[in-house]
């Protein structure tokens, strides 16, 4: 997939519409999984006709709105990029209840909505709050470990009781008072980083990191795979 998408980028002349593009390389990714978790082999010639069908259907409802009566989203429902000079880390945790077992899920980009870095992994957790943690100081220690204590960082959470805890906007619950001990901990190390909350729609990438990751179907270099909805 990569040469192919190589040599339509570098054969300017025959460049499709980018909206051709998003949408072939959606019903490809569907095709994949289809293939992965249900063995039903793909059918490459449906597979671009329903994307291109997907595509003139998108413009079609597109000319027939009038701009004014365009829908769009509020503010807090995208994803922001930070600053020049600055990276933002998008943290999330996966947890199904009655398990011991979690997945969290960090993205850190730059202004330009590139991804610089991203892991994911697995943690012992007996609730989605001490998964929601632990995704904070997995990432903590990430960045300490690979020397990004003096860069400026934006850490964004959707989990609100997690970042009023760290922030101490409000008591931690007692399940969470060691893990933000060790958060608090490493916060020390580092010299110009602040943790916010957004919404989920904001953090949609890592939540779809964590749970792929849960449910081992995350591919090895998702970094650089990530689904094309995720993009700015």
């Amino acid at each position: 997939m990569d040469a192919w998408i190589t040599d339509i980028i570098m054969n300017s002349n025959i460049l499709p519409d980018l909206d051709i593009i998003v949408h072939t390389l959606w019903q490809i990714w569907k095709a994949r999984n289809s293939f992965v978790f249900r063995r039903a082999h793909p059918d490459p010639i449906q597979v671009v006709r329903t994307a291109l069908a997907n595509a003139l259907t998108d413009r079609r409802l597109c000319a027939a709105s009038p701009a004014s009566q365009r829908r769009s989203f509020p503010s807090d429902c995208v994803w922001h990029p930070p600053i020049p000079g600055t990276w933002k880390v998008n943290i999330d945790g996966a947890f199904i209840p009655a398990s011991s077992e979690g997945s969290v899920a960090s993205i850190t980009r730059d202004h330009a909505g590139r991804i610089v870095d991203g892991f994911s992994s697995h943690v012992a957790a007996s609730s989605a709050l001490q998964t929601e943690t632990q995704a904070l100081t997995l990432t903590l220690r990430d960045l300490m470990q690979k020397g990004h204590t003096n860069r400026a960082l934006t850490v964004e959470s959707d989990c609100q009781k997690l970042v009023d805890a760290v922030n101490k906007s409000c008591p931690p619950p007692w399940e969470l008072r060691s893990l933000l001990a060790e958060a608090a901990a490493l916060l020390q190390g580092f010299t110009n980083l602040r943790i916010v909350h957004c919404s989920r729609d904001a953090n949609e990438a890592a939540n779809w990191a964590a749970k792929a990751h849960h449910s081992r179907c995350l591919p090895l270099n998702w970094p650089s795979s990530i689904p094309l909805r995720f993009w700015i």
